[in-house]
């Protein structure tokens, strides 16, 4: 046994390092893998800490001592004409600048919920929480979203001849439907302040600010609502129960939208912050997500699942270090 462990190292460790990358709109991740299935050299810092995602990628580079000569990167914004502006971040990347200035032979780029989604196959059972039963189609595409700094929106779709093809979306930008007398009375608040309420502008952690202040007049930020919540605040715990009431509605119309009947994953900071799901389970989101008229009967059938490993992005991009985008793409 003991020579046979050794002899995994020994292969393991010709294999040369990877860098993983994944980029949000707060934090950024970055780890080093050279078999896609474990992970070392894990850091998460704020984006905040940096003037530009080089500066970040020189720190970081520093302090593991070595450059690797492949990059794998999961960022939050549009990959168009080998660029990305991201959606919640002043940041702007451009590809071949990056390829350059850090000597990477090979450097691939994909959306950060494209990252999420294709993890999606690849989950051990212990990475994934069951959040409502179901009957879920295979036939029919799968849907993962999440709540963070902005709103990400992922599907897989699924292929006879490659399993899965992943399909990046920009939904968190789309509009924001508001149904009850309390949420009418947000929208006019949010719309004094913007000419475009998004479903991030209220489903995501700068929402979640956003209604706290509607509710108390108090400017806190994600975290503190979070806590005071967690603490037992009143007005808190209603900004939040009222964030969760949207994300149903929103996870429903996506569901539609997309005919993802397969079944609904949830990421994104927010739910991953401890406490968050027992609020999720204690709003009206399960019935927001159902109602849906005469779709009632198929969102029933419809089931919905917590991711709640933070390493599902690296997970994601390794599928195509394993050599199973064949098969996912």
């Amino acid at each position: 046994m003991f020579l046979n462990k050794l002899k995994q190292f020994q292969k393991l460790k010709k294999k040369k390092p990877i860098l993983l990358v994944d980029l949000g709109g707060t934090y950024l991740r970055f780890a080093i893998t050279r078999d896609g299935k474990e992970f070392s050299y894990s850091v998460k810092e704020k984006c905040s800490s940096y003037q530009s995602f080089e500066d970040a990628l020189r720190f970081y580079f520093q302090k593991i001592g070595f450059v690797p000569k492949k990059a794998y990167m999961a960022i939050a914004g549009v990959f168009k004409e080998g660029r990305i502006a991201l959606s919640n971040n002043p940041w702007i990347i451009v590809k071949d600048e990056i390829k350059k200035s850090f000597g990477f032979q090979d450097l691939f780029i994909i959306n950060d919920f494209v990252g999420q989604a294709l993890s999606v196959p690849c989950l051990k059972e212990a990475d994934v929480v069951c959040l409502k039963g179901g009957i879920p189609d295979k036939s029919f595409p799968l849907l993962v979203m999440g709540p963070g700094t902005g709103l990400g929106v992922s599907l897989l779709i699924p292929d006879k001849k490659k399993g899965y093809r992943p399909f990046a979306s920009e939904a968190g930008h789309i509009s924001l439907s508001f149904e009850t007398k309390e949420e009418l009375a947000l929208y006019s608040f949010l719309k004094e302040k913007y000419p475009h309420i998004s479903v991030e502008r209220v489903i995501s952690g700068k929402g979640l600010s956003l209604i706290y202040e509607f509710k108390s007049g108090k400017c806190l930020s994600p975290e503190e609502v979070s806590n005071l919540a967690l603490s037992g605040d009143k007005k808190a715990k209603e900004a939040v129960l009222l964030m969760m009431d949207f994300l149903g509605s929103a996870a429903g119309n996506f569901a539609l939208a997309f005919n993802a009947f397969q079944g609904v994953y949830f990421s994104g900071g927010i739910l991953q912050h401890k406490g968050m799901i027992p609020f999720l389970k204690e709003s009206h989101f399960m019935e927001r997500f159902i109602e849906k008229g005469r779709m009632r009967e198929i969102l029933a059938e419809v089931p919905i699942y917590f991711i709640h490993t933070s390493l599902s992005a690296f997970i994601g991009l390794s599928t195509f270090i394993l050599g199973d985008e064949d098969e996912i793409l």
